[in-house]
This record gives structure tokens, C-alpha cells and sequence, in this order.
């Protein structure tokens, strides 16, 4: 998928949820740094929290719940390309979702531990997580970048039977 100007909402959106995930973050664990009191509902417990965890507080675990479930949406999209006649919404708005979602879980689980790594058990997964992310931007910019190389580098190159657009191979 190509990234043009018709993803800028999506970054929009990713920018600003960022921001929000962020600023509550402050709010709830750190909120001496805050120039400004912002209230915060009475279901995400006292500030800061009692205990010295992030993952395990309410708003932890809402940052842990939320990227769970943008991880499963991810996941769907190889399900939703394998089954291209469920009509389950157009196919470059799940790549499109796939691509922001996905980004905007960097933020999300960095939140959830708190901004550091933990033990050897979250130093793992979190590598792993790396991993996954960096094989993930990689692969979209191969794919940005790859086919307009090839096009310069390689411009009679076809494919298999399909009729060659240069006239140095026209036979009529």
C-alpha cells in the first residue's frame, strides 16, 4: 500500500489519540509535571495509584486492552484477504487500519509497562514486539519504494502473459 495524502486522517487520528493516551498518562501516574489539575473519573482509582505498577492499575490495563484488540483486528485482515466475497468493508480501509492501528499500539503498550521494560518476561515480548513492528515497516516500505524501482531498472520487464507495452515487440 502506497502512502499518499489520503492517510492523513489516519495519522490525524493516531497523533491525536497518542496525545490523549499520553496526557491521561500524566494525569494519572505523574501528575506534578502537569502545569494544570486534570480531573480524572473515579473509576480509574486515586492519583498516582497506590501501587508503584502501571500495567495492573485501571488505566494500564485499558492501554494493555486496547492494544489487545488492535493486535485481534490485525490479525483479521489475513482472514478478511483470504475471503475476498465476505463484504466486510473495503479491502484498502483494513490495510489502511491495519497500518494506524497497529502504529498506534507503540504508544499504547509503552503506556501500559509504564516506559520501562521490567523483568527478563517483558524485556522478551517487547523484543519480540520490535521485531514485529520493524518486519512491519519494512515490509511497507518495500512496498512504497520497490515497484517504482523496479519500473526504472527493469521497464520491459512483463508479466507472464500479458502482451508486452513496448512496439519493439510488436509482431503486426
Amino acid at each position: 500500500m502506497i502512502l499518499d495524502r489520503n492517510h492523513w486522517p489516519w495519522f490525524g487520528f493516531v497523533l491525536l489519540a497518542s496525545a490523549v493516551a499520553s496526557l491521561l498518562y500524566l494525569a494519572n501516574f505523574h501528575p506534578d509535571l502537569l502545569p494544570f489539575h486534570l480531573p480524572l473519573p473515579a473509576f480509574l482509582g486515586p492519583t498516582p495509584p497506590l501501587r508503584g505498577t502501571v500495567g495492573g492499575s485501571p488505566l494500564g490495563l485499558i492501554y494493555g486492552i486496547l492494544a489487545l484488540l488492535i493486535f485481534i483486528f490485525a490479525t483479521l485482515l489475513g482472514a478478511r484477504r483470504k475471503k475476498p466475497a465476505w463484504r466486510i468493508g473495503r479491502v484498502q480501509v483494513w490495510l489502511k487500519a491495519h497500518i494506524w492501528l497497529t502504529l498506534l499500539t507503540v504508544p499504547l503498550i509503552a503506556l501500559h509497562c509504564g516506559l520501562s521494560a521490567g523483568g527478563p518476561m517483558p524485556q522478551l515480548l517487547l523484543a519480540l514486539y520490535a521485531v514485529v513492528m520493524v518486519s512491519g515497516f519494512y515490509g511497507l516500505a518495500l512496498q512504497h519504494f520497490l515497484p517504482r524501482i523496479m519500473k526504472e531498472q527493469i521497464p520491459l520487464e512483463t508479466i507472464f502473459g500479458s502482451k508486452p507495452s513496448s512496439s519493439r515487440f510488436r509482431t503486426s
